[in-house]
């Protein structure tokens, strides 16, 4: 008991933690480090957020076996999944003067009809980076470092939008912010 009653009083006499009052505050309160956005375990699928629910067509489909992560990578199989949207809290904050990298490639785009796969990356509401490209195309890396669209808090959702016909692999290696 006087244990206890001992942990309650020490609880009590700490130091109140000091609670951000602004947004500026927010963003500068020991979140502020350079690192990893997201994780490749961390992704959901959300169709409900998608940014370009005009893409979705009657053809488009996702079993969600294509989704995967593979030696701590994201790896959309678009064979089963030719329409993904991922989404996840963001693990940092983000200032506008921040940049995000991104690491992303594909095998060799191939389906049985020339078409368009489109990728993007949302940061909130704030489009990060996006490419279409035509199919057929051949396997591709994007290493690619842009300014930060906007200042976002630690928890801002992320989302992965990717749609492609054929049966090709995506891998996501690391989406980060660098101050």
């Amino acid at each position: 008991m006087r244990a206890a009653l001992g942990s309650v009083l020490l609880l009590a006499c700490r130091p109140a933690q000091k609670v951000p009052t602004t947004a500026s505050e927010s963003l500068d309160s020991g979140l502020r480090t350079p690192g990893e956005l997201v994780t490749a375990e961390g992704w959901v699928s959300t169709v409900a957020l998608d940014p370009w629910p005009e893409h979705r067509t009657a053809e488009h489909s996702c079993d969600e076996q294509g989704i995967l992560v593979e030696d701590g990578l994201l790896e959309v199989r678009t064979g089963d999944c030719g329409y993904a949207v991922l989404s996840q809290p963001s693990l940092r904050t983000v200032r506008r003067s921040d940049t995000i990298e991104l690491l992303l490639y594909h095998s060799a785009l191939t389906a049985a009809e020339a078409a368009e796969a489109h990728v993007a990356i949302q940061l909130g509401d704030d489009l990060v980076w996006e490419t279409t490209l035509p199919i057929p195309s051949p396997s591709l890396v994007h290493d690619v470092a842009v300014p930060a669209p906007a200042d976002a808090s630690i928890g801002t959702m992320m989302v992965l939008h990717l749609h492609n016909h054929g049966s090709n692999a995506w891998n996501l290696a690391h989406l980060r912010v660098r101050h």
